[in-house]
């Protein structure tokens, strides 16, 4: 085959160099991953590419064949894998987007359900399998990024059957995030979601989606959300299993990846969780017009959220340690990070004034004036409303950076 290389698509130098090159002699454009001589378990990884390259399958991207080429980038030649060019985007930056149709939602997650059982059938696991490593091809899913260098007919029985536990808990992790974003409703979601609770088959992954998508909505009377619990954040911490969770609040209203949201009458509450199944942040955002008189996690005013102000913070107690400002095409914001107790034994928590320039949903904006050159605030802190806050893990963990919306 004589390639000629015209520009390199991703790559770092090394292992996982891929370039676009052209076929001359079938006159076609083709993608070429380059596999280097110092990287680790090469045999491996181009008896995974021959694999799939013997089995071809529609929601796989296609490998043509592996061949020494001329080094793009130095003298001499390298493996290559050739492999089919893909015109798309990946399914992480689709998620970005609208919410998925429930065809698309069908067509996506099947195709890849699909393809996970041909690698499997290939003795093989895929390795790295989440949102970035699925294309999004003319409507079709193409899972790609397959030199991972796992081959099951080389581990024992044991080490194999949790290479394949560890794929699947990934796909559930992966098909949870399309059908949050989807046209699903939030009840047809939690639905899935219950239904693929632990570790679960192919089968069963692909029984569950299946319902959700070709399920009818279920009827049921509109009822008003409940008052969110005055103790949530005393009851509801940090490193609590997600378990526990579920047999306090009951299930989510919506999943959002590995994130659970509870709606409540007066605020929106955004549990996060570790990969682990454990709470790493619970977060409280105030809806507009409301507030909320329930325990704060800096524990140290009586002032409800919705009346508790930077000034309540800053100048009332002395565990904040950081003040930062953020800002982007939606939102702007001032959040604070703190932690109180004895020292061993701290709690730690965030704060945050939020003002929404585009999509406000229901969520009580705070309008604010921060220099951004002199890094200072030029509002009375007194008069800058905090508008969410949270219990965190960690001191050192990030700011949640949920969606600040208020879904309805």
């Amino acid at each position: 085959m004589e390639l000629e290389f015209l520009n390199l698509i991703s790559g770092d130098g090394g292992f996982a160099d891929i370039w676009r090159a052209r076929d001359k002699e079938l006159d076609r454009d083709l993608a070429v991953k380059i596999v280097r001589e110092a990287s680790i378990g090469i045999s491996n990884a181009l008896q995974h590419a021959r694999a799939l390259a013997r089995a071809k399958h529609p929601n796989v991207v296609v490998v043509h064949t592996i061949e020494k080429v001329r080094d793009p980038n130095g003298p001499g030649e390298v493996d290559a894998v050739v492999m089919e060019l893909l015109h798309g985007v990946t399914l992480g930056a689709r998620l970005q987007g609208p919410p998925l149709t429930r065809e698309e939602l069908r067509t996506v997650s099947l195709g890849i359900v699909g393809a996970v059982r041909h690698i499997h059938a290939q003795d093989m696991v895929h390795g790295d399998l989440h949102e970035h490593n699925v294309m999004i091809c003319v409507g079709q899913a193409k899972v790609i990024d397959l030199l991972h260098r796992y081959s099951l007919a080389l581990l024992s029985v044991g080490r194999r059957g949790e290479q394949v536990v560890r794929e699947l808990r990934a796909l559930k992790m992966l098909l949870q995030q399309a059908v949050g974003h989807s046209e699903l409703s939030a009840e047809q979601a939690c639905a899935f979601t219950e239904a693929v609770r632990g570790d679960v088959s192919l089968e069963d992954l692909e029984s569950a989606l299946l319902e959700a998508v070709e399920g009818e909505p279920p009827v049921r009377l509109r009822l008003e959300h409940p008052k969110t619990p005055l103790n949530l954040l005393d009851v509801v911490v940090p490193d609590m299993h997600r378990e526990r969770v579920r047999a306090l609040l009951g299930a989510p209203n919506f999943v959002q990846g590995t994130d659970w949201v509870y709606r409540y009458q007066e605020t929106q509450v955004e549990i996060k969780f570790t990969e682990a199944e454990s709470v790493s942040a619970v977060v409280i955002v105030l809806c507009w017009g409301k507030k909320y008189h329930g325990v704060h996690p800096t524990a140290h005013t009586d002032s409800p959220l919705g009346e508790l102000t930077l000034a309540d913070v800053l100048l009332d107690f002395r565990g904040v340690e950081d003040v930062e400002y953020f800002e982007s095409m939606r939102t702007k914001e001032i959040y604070l990070r703190g932690r109180w107790g004895p020292p061993g034994a701290w709690s730690y928590y965030a704060v945050g004034a939020l003002d929404v320039l585009a999509g406000v949903g229901s969520i009580a904006p705070v309008e604010f004036e921060w220099d951004v050159d002199a890094g200072l605030l030029r509002t009375n802190p007194g008069e800058v409303r905090i508008n969410w806050m949270a219990a965190t893990a960690s001191y050192s963990i990030d700011v949640p950076g949920f969606n600040w919306y208020i879904k309805g």
